[in-house]
């Protein structure tokens, strides 16, 4: 895809999927253009352009320097063509905005369905194909259920790997930059471009995508959730997941049906309050001053961080570290979950 393709369909499909807070016309390039044409989530600085941030009023009405990932992109080729709607404050799963509108799911041109959230406007623009990738933030799910919902892949990397300087956050303790694209070749990539040391959070050597990509994972072990352990579920999505795990089987993976040592909705406790104390502290100010231009149901969420006091935050971090180390342990008996 060529930038100048990107923009075209941009301009034919995206008044109605409204997947961009903001297009770059001209694109955004750095000294060469070789790259994927990319767009980034309205969360992610970029130097003179407003962080809306899927809000009224911007976090940030002018930046004074790119955000380190966009940096990266611009360094390694890639051209920018937009910003990307969000959640209000990235704080939502479903992709609904009152505040300033929500995108479109593309899979369904008569019924408007929710495109899953935060990253909502990133998933709908690699759907629609009108970029080959975009970024989101992840801090409980905002990448990978936009990608799912889209039908595109998402890529959340552990923490440490990619660089938060420049990207607003929601809770620092949990935040990530992950990828959304239409294929696992090309969110590698990208993940290669935006990974490596900040000086700052980042503490990981850049991903290898070509090594990533030819792992062999034959003899491998892997560990299955029983269907029933993953909630209600659409029949057809079932299949699926059954079909996943025959292909796995397939490629020489042995697959075994077992359960974590804790239940999966167990987490959810912990790294909810967790989500909701730090998010409260860092809003609060905004919140208090700007309520009546914001989506009520955001700012009922974030109210409920008040609740969260210092201990109830101290605890919920020295659970969650419990619940990893549990988890790890059981892990190490697997090459993967």
């Amino acid at each position: 895809m060529t930038p100048a393709e990107a923009l075209d369909r941009i301009r034919r499909f995206d008044p109605r999927l409204r997947a961009f807070a903001q297009v770059f016309d001209p694109p955004l390039a750095g000294e060469t253009a070789d790259g994927p044409v990319v767009a980034v989530k309205d969360l992610i600085d970029v130097a003179g352009v407003a962080t809306g941030g899927g809000a009224q009023v911007p976090l940030d009405p002018a930046p004074a320097r790119h955000a380190i990932v966009v940096e990266r992109l611009l360094q390694a080729g890639c051209t920018l063509v937009g910003k990307t709607q969000t959640v209000e404050l990235a704080y939502g799963g479903w992709g609904t905005n009152r505040a300033v509108g929500a995108p479109w799911n593309p899979w369904d041109s008569a019924v408007r369905r929710v495109p899953g959230g935060s990253s909502s406007g990133s998933a709908v623009a690699v759907a629609a194909g009108l970029c080959e990738a975009a970024l989101g933030t992840d801090t409980g799910g905002s990448v990978r259920i936009p990608a799912a919902i889209c039908g595109v892949v998402g890529l959340k990397p552990g923490r440490g790997l990619v660089s938060l300087t420049g990207v607003h956050p929601l809770s620092p303790s949990l935040d990530t930059v992950g990828v959304l694209a239409a294929d696992v070749a090309t969110a590698a990539q990208v993940l290669a471009l935006i990974s490596g040391p900040d000086g700052a959070m980042a503490n990981r050597e850049p991903f290898d995508p070509r090594g990533a990509m030819a792992t062999d994972v034959s003899g491998w072990r892997v560990a299955a959730a029983p269907l029933d352990d993953l909630g209600t579920l659409d029949p057809q999505v079932g299949r699926l997941y059954a079909a996943a795990l025959e292909k796995l089987s397939g490629a020489g993976v042995t697959v075994e049906t077992t359960r974590p040592p804790q239940a999966l909705d167990h987490s959810f406790a912990a790294n909810g309050m967790i989500m909701a104390g730090e998010g409260w502290r860092i809003w609060r100010a905004r919140i208090e001053t700007h309520r009546a231009r914001m989506d009520p149901w955001i700012v009922r969420r974030f109210e409920a961080g008040r609740e969260v006091d210092d201990e109830a935050l101290a605890e919920a971090h020295l659970q969650r570290a419990a619940d990893q180390a549990s988890f790890h342990a059981w892990l190490s008996g697997f090459h993967a979950t």
